[in-house]
């Protein structure tokens, strides 16, 4: 994101010139290095992804058809990937790591990276893993199963629910926290639904 808003980056590929190339290289204003840690989505029609793709930052170990492995050259980004994509779209997104969110209760307590949290009351903490990259088989640090990977951070404490689906076209967040007043028996609940369009 930061590299977009610089100008380091256009998301969009030139597609006249891209059909030139015969080998996945697209034509597309591009000046960053690392290309090794990139992956590349393509954004379908109103910028909103098939509902196949949903997993294609592969939660919970699933695979990640529709993110590719990519090398930058001059102006261009070539699909190394061993998979190539069927369909090439005008708009793309480079990704470094996907996300996941998670409460501490339904995920590897045992994961080093949690034990590295140091925190007494895991299974109420609201937790963003990062740092990895499912289209190279990895699933997130304390995840209960697959080749783990990354880092986490606490995002919130006393988070007695949390809920994240796709409903028609919108992402929507919920979250519930229970908080016990200092010092009393008088307890704090409060729930709030976020929408994404």
């Amino acid at each position: 994101a930061q590299s977009r808003k610089a100008g380091a980056y256009i998301p969009f590929v030139d597609m006249v010139a891209s059909l030139r190339n015969s080998d996945y290289t697209l034509d597309t204003k591009i000046s960053l290095s690392g290309g090794a840690d990139y992956g590349l989505v393509f954004a379908k029609s109103f910028d909103r992804a098939s509902a196949s793709s949903l997993d294609a930052f592969g939660w919970h170990g699933r695979g990640s058809d529709e993110v590719y492995d990519v090398a930058f050259g001059a102006d261009t980004i070539t699909i190394t990937d061993s998979v190539k994509p069927r369909w090439i779209y005008e708009k793309y997104y480079l990704t470094r790591t996907a996300y996941a969110l998670a409460r501490g209760a339904d995920v590897a307590q045992d994961a080093r990276c949690i034990k590295d949290l140091e925190i007494d009351d895991i299974d109420d903490a609201l937790l963003l893993f990062y740092d990895y990259r499912p289209w190279r088989g990895e699933t997130f640090c304390a995840d209960k199963r697959g080749r783990r990977s990354g880092k986490v951070t606490i995002l919130a404490r006393s988070v007695a629910g949390f809920e994240a689906r796709e409903i028609d076209g919108t992402i929507r967040i919920v979250l519930d926290i229970n908080k016990s007043m200092r010092g009393t028996d008088v307890g704090v609940h409060f729930g709030k639904m976020k929408v994404v369009f």
